[in-house]
């Protein structure tokens, strides 16, 4: 077992890295302002900036959460982002995911410029906690053996019965659009793949344990540290699979 310590002003300093790197392919490219190349490091400067705030917060963000949408609105904040400000986030940044799957995305300047506007305003937020010394305690963080991979306990695995599944997969569908008469396998696959650890993926299990009677299981899913929910989060869906609702 490995252990290493992280603190708010890593995050700080590689989100200062990452809009500096910004700033320098804009002064390269200025007539492609908001190419893609420009947009990935800005969203991620965004990214890292609100993840101080988790940091602030005693929380060590999980590194492949990239969802600035979900970083920004989320309820472990001490004090929470204005909503119009958060709504801003979702609106102006969210919406580049795919930027890194599409070489050449324009977008209008305004809203080049809302986005640096926002990092910006996080960087002010972030440099405030700094300076107060909030955040400076070190995360400690810890790699486990194998041998310790996380595993759901006897007494909440009782609660992830057949009903269960059949009411959290037909919250999942009904968060995420789908019509719950047309669930299939496949459909289930996807969603196991795609959205396990999402905020659509939290509120049905949280609806489906108020529904069936075992708010217990979504508390204690709750209080998970994040390395130990996604693991939740797979062996859960490998529970709901086993029981073959769809064949």
């Amino acid at each position: 077992m490995s252990r290493y310590k992280i603190t708010v002003k890593d995050y700080f300093s590689s989100a200062e890295r990452e809009f500096k790197t910004c700033q320098v392919l804009e002064e390269y490219l200025p007539e492609d302002f908001a190419q893609a190349d420009v947009l990935l490091h800005l969203r991620r400067a965004i990214e890292m900036m609100l993840k101080v705030l988790w940091v602030v917060n005693g929380i060590r963000p999980d590194p492949h959460i990239s969802d600035t949408c979900f970083l920004a609105d989320t309820k472990v904040l001490k004090d929470p982002l204005p909503d119009e400000f958060t709504e801003e986030i979702c609106n102006a940044i969210d919406s580049w995911a795919e930027i890194e799957y599409e070489p050449r995305i324009h977008f209008e300047k305004e809203e080049y410029e809302t986005a640096k506007r926002i990092y910006a305003g996080l960087k002010e937020t972030a440099a405030e906690y700094i300076k107060n010394g909030e955040g400076n305690n070190p995360i400690i963080v810890v790699d486990k053996d194998d041998d310790e991979t996380y595993h759901i306990p006897d007494d909440i695995k009782a609660l992830i019965t057949e009903e269960f599944g059949k009411e959290f997969t037909r919250q999942l569908f009904t968060v995420f659009g789908k019509d719950a008469d047309d669930i299939t396998s496949a459909w289930f696959e996807q969603i196991g793949m795609y959205c396990e650890g999402t905020r659509g993926w939290c509120t049905a299990l949280e609806k489906a344990a108020d529904i069936i009677g075992c708010r217990e299981l979504f508390e204690y899913y709750k209080a998970l540290p994040w390395y130990d929910s996604d693991e939740f989060d797979g062996q859960l869906y490998t529970i709901i699979k086993g029981y073959h609702l769809f064949d």
